[in-house]
């Protein structure tokens, strides 16, 4: 194992370990997690696609990746699949039967993409959110959503509902004031902030840690 994979082995562990105590408290439902970044470029696509696969195969969970940036969605393009009646498709439509969920190569993972009925500014409804996030936490354990930079649509209804949001920083080059900025919208949610992965070091920093940045 190189050191890349042996670090992803390890922060999915630490994830997967936090994602278990609060599913306990979850009475039968999926927990649903945000993961986000300051800015554009820091990785966030990459480090989703990563630690969740590294979840699904130590987990044994039933895990849905879905493609939440409608801004720049890439993560058809990560597993091979068409863009086709995703997320943004079960938005514009109301009708959450509609859209279609993308099995992997991994056998307990599945992606729902973007979509093709998306545009950029295009808003989560917090109704329609709260709609969706009760469809796919009754059929999966853990729903992890890559969602756009927060400087490029600010925190949305789908930041608000999940239970964890995740942050993935470059950490050569985000700025403290940047990263300040960007989390703005999130300081009355701040509890729901799991983990911080820098990325280019990807290490983890813990909660407790996070609260003195």
């Amino acid at each position: 194992m190189n050191n890349i994979n042996a670090i992803s082995h390890k922060l999915a562990i630490s994830l997967l370990s936090k994602l278990q105590r609060d599913m306990e408290l979850a009475s039968g439902r999926g927990i649903s997690v945000y993961i986000t970044s300051a800015v554009r470029g820091e990785g966030k696509t990459f480090v989703a696609e990563t630690l969740v696969r590294y979840i699904a195969a130590l987990s044994g969970y039933q895990i849905l990746l879905v493609d939440a940036n409608l801004e720049d969605p890439k993560l058809h393009k990560y597993f091979h699949v068409d863009r086709e009646n995703g997320l943004s498709n079960g938005i514009r439509g109301g009708n959450w039967e509609q859209i279609q969920f993308k099995k992997t190569e991994i056998e307990n993972l599945t992606i729902l993409t973007a979509g093709s009925d998306r545009h950029a500014g295009l808003v989560f409804p917090q109704q329609q959110v709260k709609q969706f996030l009760d469809f796919v936490t009754k059929r999966f354990d853990l729903v992890f959503f890559d969602g756009a930079s927060l400087s490029t649509t600010g925190a949305n209804s789908l930041v608000y509902l999940s239970n964890g949001i995740l942050l993935v920083l470059d950490s050569q080059s985000t700025k403290r004031e940047v990263l300040y900025d960007a989390l703005s919208d999130l300081l009355s949610d701040a509890d729901k902030i799991i983990g911080v992965v820098l990325n280019k070091k990807l290490h983890y920093i813990p909660r407790i840690i996070y609260r003195y940045l």
